[in-house]
């Protein structure tokens, strides 16, 4: 018997409301690459470091297909921070 595959678009929608009706601290924010993805697949994210640690004042982009790919993530620091 095939096993079928269930998509795990239930938990990214309601991920997604959350982000869009700012549910967090805002440190955090997600997003749909196109804006017509209607399988949720490709995601675009932001997190900015927190306050007073070794991360503060950076921000962390990261992209995922979800959930067929494990996410990739890239760090900036700002304009005239040592890296």
């Amino acid at each position: 018997m095939a096993q079928v595959v269930v998509p795990r678009n239930f938990r990214l929608l309601e991920e997604f409301e959350n982000s869009i009706k700012g549910v967090g601290d805002g440190t955090v924010s997600i997003g749909l690459e196109r804006e017509d993805d209607k399988t949720l697949s490709d995601w675009n994210g932001t997190i900015i470091g927190p306050a007073n640690t070794a991360f503060d004042g950076r921000i962390f982009m990261c992209a995922a297909a979800a959930p067929t790919h494990p996410p990739t993530a890239t760090a900036t620091a700002p304009r005239g921070a040592a890296r």
